[in-house]
């Protein structure tokens, strides 16, 4: 929770998406976590996530999509 928290004050220079950042670390991240009992569940969700969405952006870029 206190990770989130953290989140959520490095995103001070962007407000809007502060709120957005804590609700979904706190219930897809830190859910996951818990729930697994791994710290690697979260790391792997947010991986993933991130991957998405480079292939979007390359897609883009590319003129793929």
């Amino acid at each position: 929770m206190a990770n989130d928290i953290l989140m959520g004050v490095y995103r001070w220079h962007t407000p809007w998406t502060i709120l957005g950042v804590t609700v979904s670390s706190v219930f897809v991240y830190s859910y996951t976590s818990k729930r697994y009992k791994s710290t690697w569940m979260g790391i792997a969700l947010h991986s993933v996530e991130s991957l998405i969405f480079g292939i979007l952006v390359l897609g883009l870029v590319l003129g793929l999509a």
